[in-house]
C-alpha cells in the first residue's frame, strides 16, 4: 500500500508542480483555480483509497464564492489529505512548518500550491505574522481558502490542544469568517504517536458554521469561542 501511495504522490506532485508553472508563466488564474480543485482533491482521494481509509463528511461548505479560513484540528500527517478530500474541490491553501518544504517532491508541490513557511520563530512572531499576510494576499488574488491548524502541531492524546494566536489575528483583521471543522476517527488510524504507522479506518469530518469575527470584541474572544465551537463539534 505504501508504495502505491508512494507512486500515487509523486505522480500527483508532479503534475501539480508542471501546471502551476505553466498558470504563472502565462498568469492563469484559471489553470491556478484548476489545480486547485481537482489536483489536491485526486491526490487525496487517491491516497486515502490506497491506504483503506473511508472518510465521511458532516455539515456543509459555505456555498458563497468569498475568501474563508478553515480552522482545523490537527491530529496526524494524513490530515491534509483528510481535508483535501472533505473539501471536494474547494481551493485552498495553507501554512505549514519548514521543515516540510525539504522533503522531496511534497515540498516544491506545496510551494506551487502558494503554500509557504512558518518558522515558528518565538523572537520574530512578527515575520511570522508577515508571512500570513502575504499567503493571504495570495487568496484574495486567487480566490483560494486559507487552512489553519490552531493548536500549531498535532496532538499527542486526542484531545484538543490550546490554540495560537495568528490565524485569528488575521481573520480579525480582514474580517475574513472563519469555517470550523473537526476530524473525529483519525487518531485511531494515525497519530504522532504512531509515526508512519497507519491503520485503515473511518474519519469525519464536521463541518461547523461560518463565524464572523466581527461579532467578537478581539481576536481573544474569537479564539476562546471558537476554541469552545470545535470542542462540541
Amino acid at each position: 500500500a505504501y508504495i502505491y501511495a508512494i507512486v500515487i504522490f509523486i505522480y500527483f506532485a508532479v503534475l501539480i508542480i508542471v501546471h502551476m508553472m505553466v498558470a504563472r508563466i502565462f498568469r492563469s488564474k484559471k489553470l491556478v483555480e484548476y489545480v486547485h480543485r481537482k489536483y489536491i482533491y485526486g491526490l487525496s482521494k487517491n491516497i486515502l483509497s490506497v491506504l483503506n481509509i473511508e472518510v465521511s463528511i458532516e455539515g456543509t461548505w459555505p456555498k458563497d464564492e468569498a475568501v474563508h479560513v478553515i480552522m482545523s484540528n490537527h491530529v496526524s500527517w494524513l490530515d491534509i489529505f483528510v481535508i483535501g478530500y472533505a473539501l471536494r474541490g474547494r481551493s485552498v491553501t495553507a501554512v505549514s512548518k519548514l521543515s516540510n518544504f525539504f522533503i522531496p517532491f511534497f515540498g516544491l508541490g506545496m510551494y506551487m500550491l502558494f503554500v509557504r513557511p512558518m518558522r515558528r520563530n518565538k523572537k520574530d512572531p512578527k515575520g511570522d505574522r508577515t508571512r500570513i499576510r502575504k499567503v493571504f494576499e495570495t487568496c484574495t488574488k486567487y480566490n483560494l481558502d486559507l487552512l489553519f491548524f490552531p493548536e500549531g502541531t498535532r496532538t499527542t492524546d486526542g484531545n484538543l490542544g490550546n490554540f495560537k494566536n495568528g490565524g485569528f489575528e488575521l481573520a480579525s483583521i480582514e474580517n475574513v469568517p472563519i469555517v470550523p471543522i473537526v476530524m473525529h476517527g483519525l487518531y485511531k488510524v494515525n497519530n504522532k504517536n504512531t509515526s508512519m504507522n497507519v491503520l485503515p479506518g473511518q474519519v469525519t469530518v464536521v463541518v461547523g458554521n461560518p463565524v464572523q469575527p466581527s461579532e467578537f470584541g478581539s481576536p481573544k474572544e474569537l479564539r476562546d469561542s471558537l476554541y469552545c465551537t470545535m470542542s462540541e463539534l
